[in-house]
């Protein structure tokens, strides 16, 4: 699991390993009645009379045991307020399951189509042979409506995994036949290892994910800045690559001069006139203002308290850096090879970047081509 916490440590506030209800029960089960219950205090510890006081004690021990636990592994502890309800509570230290819910749809989506027999069987630490027994197969279950489930199937044993509460990923590798995995029995004894060799499948099963996962994901940046966004009552409207007046002014706050301490509206306002040639009635200060609190309003610009200059913010920065690449050194030029003016392909490409142009060139020809055939 390593490597999925090194990949997506941000998005995990802590991880647990532990026995399914399924063991308790089955080596446990007295205990799950209230009537055993008592037998176990009354005969086991000799206890005549179960009261308040001894079930307080025994709760204390279990409470010391899970303090002394986290001090040891350095897990801080959030008790919850008497006034607040466990769940509330619980609503407040996972906020963020968009990711989670995210990361396991996509989990899902590459699990059936990438995880063949040759990576279960590494994940279940087999070796896969012409005599194997058993199936090996991923499959997606549905329990109910928006409740999936992503089993992995090998022999006896299979793995799952699936989204609990919202909140939580869960993952199971649970064996009908312990003897599937080398010197492995079904017996008391044997109890620690079965659960360190269960638990090195879980382990295997999320680095393989991760791998699978450690690709550039899908963000619709361009759909969500094309949405209208707001200061207070004032609406503003979307923001479009084909917009010249946002783009020079976004080229112009890419400046590293005036990232440190920001630049005025003024002083943008000549910057940019004096950077495009253009003259007072072409751009005025009002329409400067105006596209100033438009990037405002979408979080890609900031005013420096006390000070009225703007600085673009964090997020602002890596918009205009993709924006303006986007539009004047890839779709620009691209578009003007296909539909204005197309290269000689005869002569030699001047530098490195017009042949990787002329490269991008020839893999949109090709695919326009199988759009056509299809």
């Amino acid at each position: 699991m390593e490597k999925f916490l090194r990949l997506f440590g941000n998005l995990v506030r802590f991880s647990y390993h532990c026995f399914d209800r399924v063991v308790i029960n089955g080596y446990l089960s007295a205990l799950a009645r209230p009537g055993n219950l008592a037998y176990f205090f009354r005969e086991v510890k000799q206890e005549p009379v179960i009261t308040k006081e001894l079930l307080r004690e025994r709760t204390d021990r279990y409470v010391g045991w899970v303090e002394a636990h986290a001090k040891r592994q350095a897990i801080p502890i959030d008790w919850a307020p008497d006034e607040v309800r466990k769940k509330d509570a619980l609503a407040q230290v996972f906020k963020r399951s968009a990711p989670l819910h995210a990361i396991f749809e996509r989990s899902c989506d590459l699990g059936l189509a990438r995880l063949t027999p040759k990576y279960l069987a590494d994940i279940f630490g087999w070796r896969l042979t012409k005599r194997s027994k058993g199936k090996l197969q991923t499959v997606l279950d549905q329990l109910d409506f928006g409740h999936h489930v992503l089993r992995a199937y090998g022999r006896n044993t299979f793995f799952k995994q699936y989204q609990k509460f919202a909140n939580f990923l869960r993952d199971e590798t649970c064996s009908n036949n312990v003897t599937d995995f080398k010197d492995l029995r079904k017996a008391l004894e044997h109890l620690p290892r079965v659960a360190s060799t269960l638990q090195q499948v879980n382990d295997r099963f999320m680095d393989q994910q991760a791998e699978l996962l450690n690709v550039e994901p899908d963000h619709p940046l361009l759909e969500q800045l094309a949405q209208p966004a707001r200061i207070k009552t004032q609406r503003f409207g979307g923001i479009r690559i084909e917009q010249d007046r946002i783009i020079r002014l976004l080229e112009v706050l890419m400046d590293g001069s005036t990232q440190i301490n920001g630049s005025s509206a003024a002083q943008l306002h000549h910057a940019l006139l004096k950077a495009y040639q253009l003259d007072e009635n072409a751009y005025s200060r009002n329409q400067l203002s105006y596209d100033l609190r438009k990037l405002r309003a979408h979080g890609l610009l900031e005013r420096i308290q006390g000070r009225f200059a703007y600085r673009l913010t964090e997020k602002g920065r890596k918009t205009a850096a993709l924006l303006v690449l986007l539009r004047n050194r890839i779709v620009r030029p691209l578009a003007g090879s296909l539909f204005e003016r197309p290269v000689n392909e005869t002569f030699r490409p001047a530098s490195k970047l017009q042949a990787r142009y002329r490269e991008t060139k020839k893999a949109l020809n090709a695919l326009m081509d199988s759009l056509k055939v299809a």
